[in-house]
């Protein structure tokens, strides 16, 4: 992996070289090339690529806002199923939260990897044990975000700024993701997530 890298980076350095600013999406990533010297000019951080509040709206809370007790929340993860997206970890968390909680919906929208097709089967399998729903690759990702109460977004990488947690907190809904570049950037501790 250290070729790679090395590899990577030269690519990177190389690209960068007769730019004019170079933009990131994450203090993680800009500091990474800082300090490896990629950048020579100008450089600029940047909040991510940003959601169209028109298409993304906030949408009113999926139990009508009244707290009922009795009301199934409802889990989404939205990304390609991927190990490094965190599958493995909603997956994990999925069935602890259902053996405890039994009225919790937890769904799973996406393209499952060529990489990774172990998944189809254990995914048929726990949607027969009632545990994850997968609901396949969606065009439209919206209505599904609607009738949640909440997205889980456990990157074990970083992201060049998470879309899916954009989205879904210009939607009203909880954010729950991990500390990795990328998805930190959305939550603001104590304000928002």
């Amino acid at each position: 992996t250290g070729l790679i890298r090395t590899f990577i980076m030269t690519m990177f350095k190389t690209a960068y070289r007769g730019a004019a600013c170079v933009m990131f999406q994450n203090s993680t990533n800009m500091k990474l090339a800082l300090d490896s010297g990629m950048i020579k000019g100008d450089y600029q951080l940047i909040p991510g690529s940003g959601v169209d509040l028109t298409r993304y709206p906030i949408q009113p809370s999926p139990d009508g806002g009244d707290g009922k007790t009795g009301e199934t929340v409802v889990f989404n993860y939205i990304g390609r199923v991927l190990h490094d997206k965190g599958v493995d970890d909603y997956i994990e968390a999925a069935k602890r939260i259902k053996k405890n909680y039994p009225d919790t919906e937890f769904n799973m929208l996406g393209f499952i990897e060529p990489t990774e097709s172990h998944y189809e089967k254990e995914l048929v399998e726990l949607g027969e044990q009632g545990i994850v729903n997968y609901r396949g690759s969606q065009k439209d990702v919206k209505p599904w975000i609607a009738r949640a109460h909440a997205i889980i977004h456990p990157s074990t990488y970083g992201e060049g700024m998470s879309n899916v947690l954009l989205e879904n907190a210009a939607s009203g809904r909880f954010l729950i993701t991990t500390d990795n570049p990328g998805c930190q950037e959305t939550v603001v501790d104590g304000k928002s997530g």
